[in-house]
């Protein structure tokens, strides 16, 4: 199977060590090009005693830390062949990632993120209610990994509408006219956890409003951080999603701008599942010794997607836990983790 044959398959149709062949000689002919494209990477491998024909797994490819596209401007293609600039969200003043995307980069994000989300809500198009203001969705030459979530997850409806205006206050009119257009239809709610809680649902339950949902699917994805310094859990934020809009099919995903495209979805399980088109390890912080599974450590992020920038292998400043692999509940196959 070749990389575009590969990239036709299913999301999880693969066991993992099925999937593990494929997904490791696809990871060292990554690595072996931005090797030869990137000369900061090339100095890194170097500096590590890299060599690709001495690797046992591609769990042997030396990772980059996230924090590096802070600092460095690094990317595997000539100026000329880049498209566009990703940039994550900066917190409290502190520097931004710069990740720089080709056309083919570009594809295979939209390919994958296309392939997961079908996986998740089904091939057919539905009504979405973006959870952001209107201004959010408006693309330039350097885009925020919010602004493309919100591009990326609107392309794939059969309509959208903003719940917030600019202000970040809830539209409750124009939410409820939405629902009205599109009666009897099953929706999806898209936006960013925080914004989804503190100015969606909040303002919901602050009108005593129930939008009467049932049947449809809110998604969500982004840091916990400002939650969980509030008490609020996920049983306390799925419980105000059911209270408010009448829904009890939320999805959670995990993913972030410097591996754009990597998206792993909560299923109804509970569980973060793993595509065949990246891989999750999870590190000892003592020594980065890959851990067993049920035993946390640092979250490392491996795809196949990025050829503009050497963020194939990256540590995270994350922790997680593989809880199981090819066996969820839920049918899917490949590792799951939370």
């Amino acid at each position: 199977m070749d990389i575009e044959e590969y990239f036709r398959q299913a999301p999880f149709s693969l066991k993992f060590e099925e999937k593990s062949d494929y997904f490791d000689k696809l990871l060292r002919e990554l690595t072996e090009h931005h090797r030869s494209k990137c000369s900061f990477y090339q100095s890194f491998l170097n500096a590590s005693g890299f060599k690709v024909d001495a690797l046992a797994s591609y769990a042997e490819i030396p990772f980059l830390p996230v924090e590096v596209f802070k600092s460095l401007d690094l990317k595997s293609v000539s100026n000329d062949e880049i498209v566009g600039k990703l940039t994550s969200s900066g917190t409290s003043g502190r520097p931004v990632s710069m990740i720089q995307i080709d056309r083919k980069t570009a594809f295979r994000q939209s390919k994958v993120l296309k392939k997961v989300l079908h996986d998740v809500v089904g091939p057919d198009k539905r009504p979405m209610i973006l959870v952001d203001a209107p201004g959010i969705g408006k693309k330039g030459a350097s885009i925020s990994a919010r602004t493309a979530g919100i591009v990326g997850f609107s392309q794939l409806s059969s309509d959208h509408i903003y719940a917030l205006d600019e202000e970040y206050n809830l539209d409750l009119n124009a939410v409820r006219s939405f629902i009205e257009k599109h009666n009897n239809s099953k929706f999806i709610i898209f936006g960013f956890t925080f914004l989804v809680f503190s100015q969606f649902l909040e303002a919901l339950r602050k009108e005593s409003v129930r939008l009467g949902l049932s049947g449809s699917l809110l998604i969500h994805g982004g840091g916990w951080k400002k939650l969980t310094d509030r008490s609020v859990d996920k049983s306390v934020f799925k419980e105000l999603v059911f209270e408010t809009c009448g829904i009890d099919r939320v999805h959670d995903y995990y993913g972030m701008a410097e591996q754009a495209g990597s998206i792993f979805f909560e299923c109804e399980h509970g569980n973060k599942h793993v595509s065949i088109f990246s891989d999750i390890l999870i590190r000892k912080s003592s020594d980065f010794s890959v851990t067993k599974i049920g035993d946390p450590g640092i979250i490392q992020t491996l795809s196949v997607i990025p050829t503009s920038y050497p963020g194939h292998s990256l540590i995270t400043a994350d922790r997680g836990v593989v809880l199981g692999v090819d066996d969820c509940p839920c049918g899917r196959l490949g590792k799951y983790f939370e």
